[in-house]
């Protein structure tokens, strides 16, 4: 049984009278210990499915239309679009935490890092005691790198570095002690030594602790160090799930495929670098039926009569091979 299972979840938004859909009929799992990748160009679903996922988008504007959210803890499940105010509280305090790309813009920056950390340990519930409030601030910040944290928390976050600040939400949201790490692409604002930093900053909790994580990104080389399952999502639909190996030696979907192909590689410098034509449709314009169809190079060597049907119909996801889902009338 997967720790995390979502299926079939459709997150709109109301604008002017209208639902726009951000998030269609999305499925997918997170087994316990598992590095899960969410990858796509922005304006794809990631964050706001991620978001989802504790019911953090706003409602309104946003409208949770249809399908689950279950997470598995031991012997309870949790049924998150159904949970009330006291139970949602409770399984966001203790089962799932975010780090966001913007470590600057989520930090409080008239409070010291200690605090923010202390009051995470305080919102678990299960100590009230200074001291040991005190003591575990300083082991967490020690587990995430900072060194000499007896001092660095009592800093403010304007003081440290972006490293740092990005340290300090990676330890907030250890002192709550989750059994799932959502990362919403820590290391965009991080320069590429920092980057590496923290992501093997992630995999070596992931190791000591046996937590997931859901780790959002467009980075397909941070896929590839990272990622044990992806998830490629376009323009709010999930389009294909395998492991990461199958994924970049073998994608199914030309979404995924053109992904792959407009990575630059260092070998090859002479060779004009491959794009994607076109851009995401607007949540407002979706196309009736496949969303990828008007950037596809696939689509342009089909005949007419096979074109129409991606025009006219929204292709189901489904096992083409064994673990490898994808969303394509015409993938093998």
């Amino acid at each position: 049984m997967a720790m995390l299972d979502v299926k079939d979840l459709s997150v709109d938004f109301l604008v002017e009278g209208r639902k726009l859909p951000a998030v269609s009929n999305a499925s997918f799992s997170v087994e316990k210990g598992e590095i899960l990748a969410l990858v796509g160009e922005s304006g794809c679903g990631k964050s706001v499915s991620c978001m989802a996922l504790a019911r953090l988008v706003p409602a309104p504007p946003g409208v949770y239309s249809s399908g689950s959210i279950t997470f598995n803890h031991a012997d309870r499940k949790y049924d998150v679009l159904k949970l009330d105010k006291k139970n949602l509280r409770e399984f966001r305090r203790h089962r799932i935490s975010y780090i966001f790309q913007e470590p600057s813009a989520s930090l409080n920056p008239v409070f010291r890092v200690g605090d923010q950390i202390a009051e995470s340990i305080l919102l678990r519930g299960d100590t009230d005691d200074s001291i040991k409030v005190i003591e575990e601030t300083v082991s967490v910040l020690r587990q995430v790198g900072i060194p000499e944290p007896e001092q660095k928390m009592k800093c403010y976050p304007h003081e440290l570095s972006g490293g740092m600040q990005q340290r300090i939400m990676i330890a907030m949201a250890l002192a709550s002690k989750p059994d799932l790490l959502v990362a919403d692409e820590p290391t965009t604002a991080l320069d590429v030594t920092i980057q590496a930093q923290i992501l093997e900053l992630l995999r070596e909790i992931r190791n000591q602790t046996g937590m997931s994580i859901i780790l959002v990104t467009h980075n397909l080389g941070i896929v590839a160090d990272m990622a044990d399952r992806v998830v490629v999502m376009y323009a709010g639909h999930v389009v294909e799930t395998a492991n990461a190996k199958t994924i970049l030696v073998e994608p199914l979907h030309p979404y995924t495929r053109a992904l792959i192909s407009a990575v630059p590689k260092l070998r090859h410098q002479s060779e004009k670098l491959a794009t994607i034509p076109g851009n995401v449709p607007s949540p407002a314009n979706y196309p009736k039926g496949c969303r990828f169809f008007g950037r596809c190079q696939l689509a342009d060597s089909l005949t007419a009569d096979k074109q129409e049907l991606c025009i006219s119909t929204v292709p189901e996801i489904s096992e083409k091979r064994k673990g490898h889902f994808c969303r394509c009338h015409y993938s093998k």
